[in-house]
């Protein structure tokens, strides 16, 4: 499973040391980019799990997964701007947030 995370913070980086430890561990989870729009903390993040980088939607990689590690106020404006694919599973870590926080088209 190819897996993006979109966000530089603490959870991000929690999730990318996760999916790290999983793929030493035999199981097929490949954390193939992370997107964020504060550039020295995205890109410090990727290189450290050997991942693309993104600031913007652009180059945005093609994933089975994509884990929006936001705070809740940002989900909304970050999410309507990404070209999600409509196959694709999305999931935020939130606890104070329902699906209905999300654009319409993430709800797929």
């Amino acid at each position: 499973m190819k897996l993006v995370i979109i966000g530089s913070g603490n959870v991000a980086g929690a999730l990318a040391e996760a999916s790290h430890l999983r793929r030493m561990a035999g199981q097929p989870l490949e954390l193939v980019q992370v997107f964020s729009r504060n550039k020295e903390r995205g890109r410090k993040l990727a290189d450290r799990y050997c991942a693309g980088y993104a600031g913007t939607p652009e180059p945005f990689a093609a994933a089975d997964m994509y884990v929006l590690a936001l705070r809740d106020s940002a989900i909304w404006g970050v999410a309507s701007g990404l070209p999600f694919p409509m196959a694709a599973t999305g999931a935020h870590p939130s606890g104070g947030m329902t699906i209905d926080g999300l654009p319409p088209a993430s709800h797929n």
